[in-house]
């Protein structure tokens, strides 16, 4: 599925997925045709580091390197196989689209976590579990 999703720049009605499990879980249940993707940098990124010695805390910025893209990139592929899902190719910023008069100032993505949390219950915890949870609340989302 990951290949077959165009690649194509982004524009008003698409909304860019955050780079974890869930939200490329969500957009792997979305499907094909409510995805797309474009080349995507790291350049001018930051991570936020916290250091503490002798009782005092530090924290600072710096660049976001090669070894913090593996660390994403395999945090994400882990969730995702957790749930039998490919990973994704790395290298792209993810698109999902947004629903035909969805209202502005609002974001289809915390529609669709705030529907699906509604629906997972307490021992469903499990990425495959929360797949079949997202796949059926997104069976209905674009047909609003």
């Amino acid at each position: 599925m990951w290949n077959d999703v165009p690649v194509q720049a982004p524009e008003q009605g698409w909304e860019l997925l955050p780079e974890d499990g869930w939200f490329a879980m969500i957009g792997w249940a979305c499907g094909v045709s409510n995805m797309r993707r474009f080349p995507g940098s790291d350049e001018g990124k930051t991570v936020r580091v916290t250091c503490i010695e002798n009782g005092t805390e530090r924290t600072y910025l710096e660049p976001f390197g090669a070894e913090d893209r593996a660390n994403v990139d395999e945090s994400v592929n882990g969730y995702l196989a957790d749930a039998g899902i490919p990973p994704p190719p790395s290298g792209f910023d993810w698109y999902l689209r947004v629903p035909n008069s969805w209202p502005n100032g609002s974001s289809p993505l915390d529609a669709l976590s705030s529907r699906i949390l509604g629906r997972q219950q307490a021992n469903e915890t499990r990425p495959n579990q929360i797949l079949e949870i997202m796949e059926s609340v997104v069976g209905g989302f674009y047909l609003r």
